[in-house]
């Protein structure tokens, strides 16, 4: 698996949707209708920023829009493999204006 993995979170900004798409983020054999793409509407304003706010972890992905007035919060099931994060715009352009990574501490007691 590893290597055709992935989620993908994007921003179709001519219709103002936020989706995460999980058809290809590991494990989704289980159930039929566990694989797909999650959307929803954002108030997009031409030429101003969108703040998102995306927290990934082992099996899980949530991203927050704006002040957290869109949320999307979707399980997954990667193989160990799957760690890369990559950063990427299709048919247009995209700015990175503040990127802050936190590595997280196990909340599992040892």
């Amino acid at each position: 698996m590893g290597p055709s993995e992935k989620t993908v979170i994007g921003i179709n900004s001519q219709k103002s949707v936020l989706f995460v798409d999980r058809t290809h983020s590991g494990d989704i054999s289980f159930a039929l209708s566990f694989s797909g793409r999650q959307t929803t509407l954002l108030d997009l304003v031409v030429g101003l920023p969108v703040k998102l706010h995306i927290f990934v972890d082992r099996c899980s992905v949530e991203v927050f829009a704006g002040n957290g007035d869109r949320v999307i919060s979707d399980l997954i099931f990667p193989s160990r493999t799957s760690q890369d994060v990559d950063l990427f715009s299709k048919s247009g352009s995209a700015k990175v204006v503040k990127l802050d990574i936190w590595n997280l501490k196990s909340a599992w007691m040892k």
